[in-house]
């Protein structure tokens, strides 16, 4: 029957249960442990440890003899269907049958190793022929099925005698004779999920092993049509890469900055867990010495990459800015053949800060491109290093690999601080060694919290965090291409390969990131036509309400939030907006418009219609003098 241990669930069992084995234990008589075996293995007893058991036969054999002529002692053995995709494991399966060992609770794969099975308890198989066996009558197998196989064979001439004579021949020896056919359309199955990006070539042999194995497909089949699996992923691969150049594609990089030992590492692997899906996460090979660095190598169209200590003079720039541009997939330089590399999410962690990173990446280049004499005081100067960069035609190269990077984490004295980039606040320069110019901050920080790597709520916590300032970089900075409309998540939705295969006790579906992180994206963004209209609500919205407040000479010191909501909420109905929308505005309006000319923040994303509104505004309530003149906010 094979191996004695198995793995995965099974539909046929081959139980063995031995009188002096378990009378040494009891103390029973052969008479006595007859009658405890006929009522545990009887059908109704069975069904009381697992409703799915369909049909249990089984026989004692008290007349064997070994290859010496010596007599056996009194055995039983068994044979056990179960419905259809509703196996259990081989522990189970020793539980209910009670037997002793691995050994002696054995799984058919096929359903011919299920006829040789009932043959063998009459010793009608080949193998029990060959050697001569004690021959077994048929009236002495006892028969446990259902009462409606009971009535279908009651009126024939041998009763459930042909049901076991059946069992033996005709039925399952038609099935069995059709295993090829089989095998073909279980290969043809996995083959086309592959194909479509389903699941992955080392998946579909799991399949096969646990679910399809009693179809006639086994792991051995599996095996030998490793090529054929190989080639139908390579031909997903393929798909991919024609679908990736005739549509839009969203990669998220994120850069992790910390000390060494602060937890970045954790961070990145709980990120990566919590958008993977069923492939789970690619690891970048770190570079050894005196080899080439191989960005891409073992990646298999995973959604999240991580890249650990990976530093800037790693990479050549224009390889860098390929490899990891944020709105097309690409082909990363491998090793031995160049790796299609479309991961949504693209996560560098280092010890050294973010500008360093792009100073190693970027300084050979431009100094070596530069018109004006490097020399040794450059590199501890920055005054000396900003005259090279003005000097050298590449000088744009920095601002292009700074704009790889839509989020920037800091882990520092155990806080976990979230940055994401402003689209046109892109300094041309080095920044590794002072801070940023004011005007010119390319990150504005999002938020932190208190960080501790062994803390799961924590890291759940800061997973959280990135994933809005994720979703508010989207929007603030208006991009077309974003993780809703491009990406493994559009994939799944537009499904261009075709439609999923049905696979056995399968929960996997196409390939997908967790839509749960997909809400906070959808809860930020607009169609577009939509947005323009809320647009103007709010621009109206803006306008009407310095009317309201000159007309009905409202004093905004003595006016509280709520009132002026209830205010308006009676008397305008063009207050009549999302929840979420008017409260957004008018805390906004009643708490910003004194300071919101001050607040770099707050105006630099403003949408320009909307900020114009607001100028005119505050023109306005000047020229009504209602607008709050205290030293407080009165600046200029």
């Amino acid at each position: 029957m094979g191996k004695y241990t198995v793995k995965g669930k099974k539909l046929y069992w081959f139980p063995q249960r031995s009188y002096v084995y378990e009378s040494n234990q009891t103390g029973e008589t052969p008479e006595q442990w007859r009658e405890r075996v006929t009522f545990e293995w009887s059908l109704s007893e069975l069904r009381k440890k697992s409703v799915n058991i369909k049909s249990c036969l089984y026989i004692f054999h008290d007349n064997d003899k070994d290859d010496d002529g010596i007599e056996k002692p009194l055995h039983v053995h068994g044979v056990i269907e179960m419905n259809a995709n509703c196996g259990i494991i081989q522990d189970d399966a020793k539980r209910f049958f009670g037997c002793s060992s691995d050994e002696n609770c054995q799984a058919m794969v096929s359903r011919k190793d299920l006829v040789n099975a009932y043959r063998y308890l009459t010793h009608i198989s080949t193998s029990a022929i060959n050697k001569k066996k004690q021959r077994y009558m048929s009236s002495d197998v006892h028969i446990g099925v259902d009462d409606d196989v009971v009535d279908e064979y009651k009126n024939r001439s041998r009763g459930l005698e042909e049901f076991y004579y059946d069992c033996c021949t005709k039925k399952n020896e038609r099935e069995a004779d059709n295993k090829v056919e089989r095998q073909q359309t279980a290969l043809q199955k996995y083959q086309l999920a592959v194909s479509r990006g389903q699941i992955t070539a080392d998946q579909a042999y799991d399949y096969i092993e646990d679910d399809v194995a009693d179809e006639g497909f086994t792991i051995t089949d599996a095996l030998k049509a490793e090529n054929s699996l190989n080639a139908a992923e390579n031909r997903f691969y393929k798909r991919l890469q024609r679908y990736c150049c005739k549509n839009s594609w969203v990669k998220t990089n994120i850069y992790v900055f910390g000390q060494g030992d602060k937890g970045k590492s954790t961070f990145c692997r709980y990120f990566a867990e919590s958008h993977s899906n069923s492939r789970g996460y690619h690891l970048v090979a770190a570079k050894g010495r005196d080899t080439t660095f191989d960005f891409a190598d073992g990646y298999k169209g995973h959604i999240v990459s991580i890249a650990n200590e990976v530093d800037g003079h790693f990479f050549k720039i224009e390889q860098f800015c390929d490899v990891l541009d944020p709105k097309y997939a690409a082909n990363a330089n491998s090793r031995n053949s160049d790796k299609f590399y479309a991961p949504n999410y693209v996560l560098l962690n280092n010890s050294k800060s973010l500008e360093q990173f792009i100073y190693d990446l970027c300084f050979p280049l431009i100094s070596s491109t530069s018109s004006y004499a490097v020399n040794y005081l450059a590199f501890n100067n920055p005054a000396e290093v900003d005259r090279i960069v003005m000097c050298s035609p590449d000088r744009d190269k920095i601002c292009q690999v700074r704009r790889r990077f839509a989020i920037y984490v800091v882990i520092q004295n155990n806080i976990f601080s979230v940055y994401y980039r402003v689209n046109d606040k892109n300094p041309c320069g080095f920044y590794h060694d002072r801070s940023y110019d004011i005007d010119c901050k390319p990150f504005v920080l999002f938020d932190n919290i208190a960080y501790n790597p062994n803390d799961a709520k924590c890291l759940d916590a800061c997973v959280d965090l990135v994933d809005k300032a994720i979703a508010e970089y989207y929007t603030v900075n208006a991009f077309a291409v974003n993780p809703l409309n491009s990406g493994w998540g559009s994939l799944s939705a537009d499904n261009p390969f075709g439609d999923a295969v049905v696979l056995p006790n399968s929960d996997d579906g196409v390939i997908s990131v967790q839509q749960k992180k997909m809400i906070l994206y959808k809860q930020q963004e607009y169609e577009v036509e939509e947005f323009n209209n809320i647009i103007r609500r709010a621009v109206d919205f803006i306008d009407k309400t310095s009317d309201y407040i000159i007309q009905n000479d409202l004093n905004l010191y003595n006016v509280s939030v709520a009132e002026l909501a209830v205010i308006f909420a009676k008397n305008q109905k063009f207050f009549k907006l999302d929840d979420i929308f008017r409260s957004m505005w008018l805390l906004q309006f009643y708490k910003e418009i004194n300071n919101l000319f001050y607040n770099s923040r707050i105006m630099s994303y403003m949408f320009s219609d909307i900020k114009y509104a607001f100028m005119s505004v505050r023109a306005k309530l000047i020229g009504s003098n209602k607008w709050i003149t205290s030293n407080k906010y009165n600046k200029k």
